[in-house]
């Protein structure tokens, strides 16, 4: 399956009160190519690598549309190391 990687920004703010600035890594996948809807915990492995889905906070969830014509998902995503 084809993909293109990604980062969104992410913008929190600790308990202090600071702000804190991030950048996630994403893959984006035409949804015709992706027959689930992604779910935080899922696995996608690239190159040798493991990547996690990850949920960015409770409303932001753990994808977005990436276009307006909702054809492309962008899935958050953690590297969690080599693929075994």
């Amino acid at each position: 399956m084809n993909a293109w990687l990604g980062h969104t920004k992410v913008e929190t703010t600790d308990e202090a009160g600071f702000k804190l600035t991030s950048h996630v890594t994403d893959f984006l996948i035409r949804s015709k190519n992706l027959p689930v809807t992604p779910m935080p915990g899922d696995e996608i492995f690239m190159n040798g690598f493991r990547y996690e889905v990850l949920e960015l906070s409770s409303d932001a969830g753990c994808w977005c549309w990436s276009d307006p014509f909702q054809t492309i998902y962008r899935i958050h995503v953690k590297n969690i190391g080599r693929a075994k």
